[in-house]
């Protein structure tokens, strides 16, 4: 039973992303990296542990997300060096 029901959650939590990463590209509200990626990837780098993290930036988040400011950078964040050896990060 175990297996049928995390089979099926998992098999929803697939096609859930799936449209919900369509519908977000379709907004155009996304940067796309110099090498025509929407997926950026990023390096948190704790005391302890190292981890990668994928995701999609907003190009103008304050408007998009109607902020008035937004929030201090974390210095522990730093932007992962493309294939094509250059790095294309953001502005702060």
């Amino acid at each position: 039973l175990f297996c049928i029901i995390s089979g099926s959650i998992l098999y929803l939590y697939k096609r859930f992303f799936s449209l919900f990463q369509r519908g977000f590209q379709s907004l155009g509200i996304h940067r796309m990296t110099a090498s025509k990626k929407n997926i950026w990837t990023y390096r948190l780098q704790g005391e302890k542990r190292e981890h990668k993290l994928n995701g999609m930036l907003i190009s103008d988040p304050l408007a998009v997300l109607d902020l008035n400011a937004l929030p201090e950078a974390n210095p522990l964040l730093t932007a992962e060096t493309p294939r094509g050896g250059n790095m294309f990060c953001p502005p702060a």
